[in-house]
């Protein structure tokens, strides 16, 4: 299981120093939430901050398992997200409770001042989304608080930013992405069994929209790839423990 780290400047600072962006590509996250059955049949949603969002389907089925109590009923939705890709280090960024994730964003910077808390890195530009650019200044843009958002977002539990060193992740990241994102609800046949899944009722509201006008803009976006044949050993089953 891959895990993705929420992105800290103070830690991963060093690890972005020099790094620039060498592609960009749309891709879908899987974010994992739950509720919970509390008194008086009150239905309680829970946002999880460290290890929420997942590469595969599968991975977050795992962690819905490790969660798990009595009462708990999961959630897993995809999410349209963006991957900026530098070797083996990749950056994701997404934004939940937004049915156009990422679509305030601003190719150019909307203002020239930086923000007050915030230190100007080394070849800070007014406009990151090109080829080259650094990529500890690509996730900085994405930041609540940048200067790059036409239609800021909240600064919680809005915009998710996303740092992975790992080479086995390509083959898990599923791009590009076309089709309406989709939403599973766990079911429970009792403790001793996995956990069952179902597509959700209600669907998933959200929309690539922003995450493609993003790149569009930008146009880091590679020419659309053939799609590869289906292979439905590797589509995750709505029923499928």
């Amino acid at each position: 299981m891959t895990e993705l780290e929420l992105f800290n400047q103070d830690i991963h600072e060093v690890k972005l120093g020099g790094r620039t962006v060498e592609s960009a590509h749309a891709c879908y996250l899987y974010y994992m939430h739950t509720g919970r059955n509390a008194w008086h049949s009150t239905w309680v949603m829970k946002y999880y901050k460290r290890n929420c969002m997942n590469l595969c389907f599968e991975d977050a089925k795992q962690k819905a398992e490790a969660d798990r109590v009595q009462g708990s009923v999961f959630y897993i939705s995809q999410l349209p997200s963006v991957m900026f890709q530098s070797g083996q280090i990749r950056i994701f960024v997404t934004e939940i409770n937004s049915s156009f994730p990422l679509s305030g964003y601003s190719l150019r910077a909307q203002s020239l001042e930086i923000p007050s808390d915030s230190v100007r890195i080394n070849g800070a530009r007014n406009c990151y989304l090109v080829e080259g650019a650094p990529l500890l200044g690509v996730a900085l843009s994405f930041r609540p608080d940048s200067r790059f958002w036409r239609v800021r977002p909240a600064p919680r539990n809005s915009v998710i930013i996303l740092y992975s060193e790992s080479s086995r992740e390509t083959e898990l990241i599923e791009r590009p992405i076309r089709r309406s994102p989709l939403e599973w609800k766990s079911s429970s046949s009792g403790p001793t069994y996995f956990l069952g899944w179902n597509l959700s009722k209600n669907g998933n509201r959200v929309t690539a929209r922003g995450v493609n006008g993003v790149l569009k803009l930008a146009n880091l976006d590679p020419p659309d790839e053939p799609r590869p044949p289906r292979d439905p050993s590797r589509e995750p089953s709505p029923l499928s423990p």
